[in-house]
């Protein structure tokens, strides 16, 4: 009996030291889970059931700025900053309990009132045989990743300079307002906006005056906008858009013309730049909305209405009209079809001639044509233009020049055509091509021919644009025997001491002169006048454009012999200029 209660002592013994042992063992454990917890880099932060903070760790306090005390028995209300609204922690809590997890990102704000941006993850658990459930949240401060997020959209979005939208944002702006649904039947506009001679500011005052005045120009444009839903952004270089939405169909091109009115107005105030006073003035091109179309033709549409607007001149506005649509695409295509033009010998050369008083052939002006596989012969005034803009100009020029010199060649042994003289036109971007003068004489060389026998005509606006280097090319060719004549002299804005520098042998007086020569007395004052300094220069004198005997007999009578015009021939195919010369029984100067 005493050796039972003896061995049931020692057991409970051993048992109270096992439970001690574990008591002490698991007090232990939550200690160093305590710990853990404490020292998590993770923030942390457990609520119960009804939301009431139980515990935050110091990566929590660390990153709100609060310390437990005082957000401990709160709800995390205490953190909101206000810019999400009720609907979305209503989804937040439905999206909990049925899925007992949440993850998402939410701008809280911390005890100094920063506000900031977290990735949250929220979990729900309940303790083994207990029903109150408990929630535990961890986070991630996200705010720089936000801010290179954020600064990443300004640089693909946003002009630096201005801060407005740029093009990107414009286009994608428009094409939402053309998507909108248009139950109101309300329209929009779009107005394309160009500041005039920007260039001459940045030329001479420098880029960084060019840029205070678009940073200015901004401000002013978006202080002006009289629409709620209006957006203005920077283009391009001196080039704005602005967005008009939810027009009233009816007014919309009036409130369109009106806003742009305004605009025009504001930008015509005088700037201050660095203490400069500086005036400047824009055109606008206007297109309406149509939901048909994407934004990029629409914003194509205000653009065309643009250029009309800059070719109209300063301070202009013009609304779109599908005509000026058809035509810029019709530009286009004919320029597509220029590109191929030589390389698939379009081209031709129709001479007209040129003669003297007696009527005698002394040669021929080689006039370029373009005959289209499709279109048939087009005009010079429609293709040379843009061949300019284009920049084709100079391989068209150079494939004239070599055509010309080809052509004088196989006169070389035509018993009246040897001592023929072919003119030809050389525009304003050949002449300044550098290589110019040596593509001159290697087509002289290669053809064989007199250098006396091509004469180069130039215009006055041409070689006045910059006058020392043309006259130096100029004289190099003059020193191998070419001859040059200035084309249309009268119509351009050269002085006596300009033509002077330039080694010229002719002066053509201009259609332009001769057309009114018998009505208007300020012509035929304007027509001596030319002619009679010519002699005194010692120059060679043509009319081009003459079409009557009266015309003639006029020119006769001030002095000049030779002439050019549909009164002795139109420009005339090769083979017909050919059967001229032997019908006509043409005569040729000795020189």
């Amino acid at each position: 009996m005493e050796l039972n209660s003896m061995t049931l002592a020692i057991s409970l013994s051993i048992f109270t030291l096992l439970i001690l042992g574990f008591v002490l063992y698991r007090h232990k454990q939550l200690h160093f889970l305590a710990l853990a917890f404490e020292h998590l880099p993770k923030p942390i932060i457990i609520t119960d059931q009804r939301a009431r903070i139980l515990t935050v760790n110091r990566a929590f306090c660390d990153i709100t700025g609060y310390p437990p005390e005082d957000v401990i028995g709160q709800t995390p209300a205490v953190f909101n900053s206000g810019r999400q609204d009720e609907s979305f922690y209503r989804q937040l809590w439905y999206e909990l309990q049925r899925n007992g997890h949440w993850q998402g990102e939410v701008w809280n704000k911390r005890k100094n009132g920063e506000e900031y941006a977290e990735r949250l993850t929220i979990a729900s658990f309940r303790y083994p045989f207990r029903k109150q459930r408990y929630y535990v949240g961890t986070l991630t401060d996200i705010s720089q990743n936000k801010a290179d997020e954020a600064t990443i959209e300004r640089l693909a979005y946003y002009d630096t300079l201005t801060l407005l939208p740029n093009r990107k944002l414009l286009e994608n702006t428009l094409q939402k307002a053309l998507k909108k649904p248009n139950e109101t039947k309300a329209s929009g506009a779009v107005l394309f906006i160009d500041l005039d001679d920007f260039k001459s500011l940045n030329d001479t005052c420098g880029h960084g005056m060019g840029d205070l005045l678009l940073v200015e120009v901004a401000r002013r444009i978006h202080a002006c906008l009289d629409f709620e839903d209006a957006t203005v952004g920077r283009w391009g270089s001196d080039e704005f858009v602005v967005i008009l939405e939810n027009l009233s169909s009816k007014l919309a091109l009036n409130d369109a013309i009106q806003q742009a009115e305004w605009i025009q107005s504001k930008l015509s105030e005088p700037f201050t730049l660095n203490g400069l006073e500086y005036f400047s003035a824009c055109c606008i091109g206007i297109a309406l909305f149509d939901h048909r179309h994407s934004a990029q033709e629409l914003l194509k549409k205000a653009d065309s209405a643009l250029h009309h607007a800059k070719r109209s001149g300063r301070n202009c506005i013009y609304t779109f009209d599908p005509s000026i649509q058809q035509a810029l695409v019709q530009k286009l295509e004919l320029e597509k079809d220029l590109r191929h033009a030589l390389n698939e010998a379009q081209f031709e050369l129709y001479l007209q001639p040129q003669v003297n008083s007696g009527g005698c052939l002394i040669g021929a002006e080689a006039l370029i044509r373009w005959n289209h596989p499709q279109k048939g012969m087009i005009s010079p005034a429609d293709f040379i233009p843009l061949a300019e803009k284009s920049g084709l100009i100079v391989g068209i020029g150079d494939w004239v020049q070599e055509e010309a010199c080809r052509l004088l060649a196989g006169w070389k042994t035509h018993p009246t055509l040897a001592k023929a003289t072919l003119s030809i036109n050389v525009s304003e971007q050949q002449l300044r091509h550098r290589d110019f003068v040596a593509k001159t004489l290697n087509s002289l060389n290669v053809c064989g021919i007199e250098p006396a026998q091509l004469k180069l005509e130039i215009t006055e606006s041409a070689v006045m644009l910059n006058l020392d280097e043309c006259a130096d090319k100029l004289c190099q060719l003059k020193q191998h025997g070419l001859e040059f004549s200035m084309d249309d002299f009268g119509t351009g804005y050269s002085s006596l001491s300009n033509i002077r520098a330039l080694p010229l042998d002719q002066l053509k007086i201009d259609q332009s002169f001769v057309r009114n020569l018998l009505e208007d007395k300020s012509n035929q004052t304007l027509t001596q006048t030319i002619i009679t300094m010519s002699e005194a220069l010692g120059l060679e004198i043509i009319a081009e454009g003459v079409e009557t005997e009266d015309q003639k007999l006029a020119l006769e009578e001030m002095g000049c012999h030779l002439f050019q015009g549909y009164y002795f021939g139109k420009p005339l195919a090769y083979t017909d200029f050919m059967a001229y010369v032997e019908t006509a029984g043409a005569c040729f100067k000795n020189s």
